[in-house]
């Protein structure tokens, strides 16, 4: 592989996984810039430019004595640091559009709400897991356009690194029986009715409810956009335009009410009692 870079440049990923036994060799072709094939009994000189790349803390793991203190400051001729994807969540519409082009979709319509959901995720696993989420949406998609149907499941996103996924939780503030300050219902979430409608709901509308009556317990109400910020806030895959038909849904059904003008949404009395069954 050297001899082959001879002259030229060498590009090395994942530096920091690399073995004990690897970095030492490859401490000495830096030095030295000679190699020898294996089963070989030449030495050949060589004069190559590396460039790495990794995701690991090199210094840190220096330290650590996982990775070889000389080679780290004879690698580290120039170093510039890529932000993660979560930190530049302004290119996530431009690399859809890129990763499309390159899958042959250049004509798919995407949803607002699918590029919001898509910008609101952390994704640990960079633009690789980017481009391969787009890859499901086009292999499961069923029409002209991704909409938010297309996205994977919650547990799709759950990090290797952590057991916290983007699925339904309750904001840690939330307490169920704020939400019957007024006494309009037992706050034990033992009605039988409101358990098996609980169980009925999809992850967006416990969401949803969930909110609503944490503002609620605080004096407010909230409206989708509020939904939505708090939705981002926790990693949750969730645009203005699916928090809105959301509480369409569950308005329709009883458990929310608008109020005039700009005067936010509230849950109703059905919706006090189902918010305690979730």
């Amino acid at each position: 592989l050297f001899e082959l870079a001879d002259g030229g440049t060498l590009f090395l990923d994942e530096i920091g996984n690399v073995s004990a036994k690897v970095q030492t060799r490859l401490l000495r072709v830096l030095q030295e810039k000679e190699v020898m094939r294996v089963g070989g009994a030449d030495i050949k000189h060589v004069d190559v430019r590396i460039i790495t790349a990794t995701k690991e803390d090199l210094l840190e793991k220096s330290r650590q004595g996982l990775f070889r203190e000389d080679l780290y400051f004879r690698l580290k001729m120039g170093w510039i640091r890529i932000p993660s994807l979560r930190e530049r969540a302004q290119d996530i519409q431009a690399l859809v559009r890129r990763f499309l082009n390159l899958e042959g979709a250049r004509e798919l319509v995407v949803d607002q709400d699918v590029l919001e959901a898509l910008s609101a995720r952390d994704w640990p696993g960079n633009v690789r897991e980017l481009r391969n989420a787009l890859s499901y949406m086009l292999a499961v998609r069923d029409g002209p356009k991704l909409t938010m149907a297309d996205l994977p499941e919650p547990a799709y996103f759950a990090s290797a690194a952590s057991s916290q996924t983007t699925s339904f939780r309750r904001p840690d503030s939330f307490n169920p029986a704020s939400a019957y300050r007024r006494g309009q219902a037992p706050a034990d979430g033992g009605d039988p009715a409101a358990l098996a409608e609980a169980k009925s709901l999809d992850d967006i509308e416990r969401f949803v409810l969930a909110t609503i009556a944490e503002f609620e317990a605080r004096g407010g109400s909230v409206g989708r956009m509020a939904v939505a910020e708090r939705a981002k806030a926790q990693g949750f895959l969730l645009g203005p335009g699916s928090a809105r038909a959301a509480m369409e849904r569950l308005g329709a059904r009883g458990y929310l009410e608008s109020n005039r003008g700009r005067g936010g949404t509230r849950l109703t009395q059905a919706g006090r009692r189902l918010v305690c069954a979730l």
